[in-house]
């Protein structure tokens, strides 16, 4: 099973996967960044996780050796799941929907639509919470087996203030973006500084 990451983690859908992992077992889940903690160590008794890397509360499986990690860069995951090089039977998503829009991937759109375009069953949470985004058309062309609805906030990465350190290097950072640029942020406090650093 292949789980949306970030804030498009499905949690009602991973919480039902743990409730029902033994029944479940021998199962494989590949997990992107995971904000939410759903999934433990201690549910490696049945599930066996892998992912691309230890990003956010996967680093608590990563750490107890309950992990398996493919060694590739992230660009190249949609290529690998698109071949089957990384095997995906399932995939459960989380979607936003819009009554004059229809539905939307919401607050992600990667690899999973081409791990989703391979699996034999996708599985969408259709989250009321989930905010709408324009995904290219790539909802309208996956193939959806069944839809969950639910109605709670998204999972978010949770932010901390910035120290005297991050605030002073955001601020060297920001003077080279230039007024109307359009720049990637990462994940973390110095990127949070540097968008506090840019202001207006």
């Amino acid at each position: 099973v292949a789980i949306a990451q970030g804030g498009a983690e499905p949690i009602g859908l991973c919480e039902a996967l743990v409730a029902q992992r033994e029944r479940l077992q021998p199962l494989k889940v590949f997990l992107g960044l995971s904000l939410s903690g759903v999934f433990q160590p201690e549910h490696a008794d049945t599930l066996k996780f892998e992912s691309y890397g230890a990003l956010g509360r996967v680093f608590d499986l990563a750490r107890t050796g309950q992990l398996d990690i493919h060694p590739v860069h992230y660009s190249a995951l949609p290529r690998l799941f698109r071949e089957g090089r990384i095997s995906c039977d399932a995939v459960f998503l989380q979607m936003a929907e819009d009554d004059q829009r229809g539905l939307s991937l919401g607050a992600t759109s990667d690899y999973l639509i081409d791990a989703a375009q391979r699996a034999r069953v996708v599985v969408a949470e259709v989250n009321s919470e989930a905010p709408w985004t324009e995904d290219g058309g790539a909802a309208r062309g996956l193939r959806i087996d069944h839809f969950v609805r639910v109605s709670r906030p998204p999972a978010e990465l949770p932010s901390r203030e910035p120290d005297a350190v991050e605030r002073t290097l955001a601020g060297h950072a920001a003077r080279y973006v230039e007024d109307g640029a359009t720049i990637q942020i990462g994940i973390g406090s110095i990127p949070d500084a540097i968008l506090e650093a840019l202001g207006d």
